[in-house]
């Protein structure tokens, strides 16, 4: 069996393949740290890609529904709306 270490938590995630598979490693190239961390979460959530930002989601959750609109944020990279359902 060949092994791979993906990036998965402090250490990575050790990942046995079959011989017999053919496998090809993709790696995202090295990203630049931005000079001003917090300054650059606030650009992102204001202008993010692709989607209106953020508050604007919830306002529009809130307003639809009359209700509480609620953002959990958890420790790492990932943020998950919630929305009254």
């Amino acid at each position: 069996m060949n092994t791979i270490t993906m990036a998965y938590g402090r250490e990575g995630l050790a990942v046995r393949l079959d011989p017999s598979w053919q496998v090809e490693v993709v790696r995202k190239p090295a990203m630049p740290l931005p000079a001003d961390p917090a300054a650059a979460v606030a650009a992102a959530l204001a202008a993010p890609v692709g989607s209106p930002p953020l508050a604007a989601e919830l306002a529009a959750a809130v307003a639809a529904s009359g209700d509480r609109a609620l953002a959990v944020i958890p420790e790492g990279p990932y943020v998950i709306p919630v929305f009254p359902g």
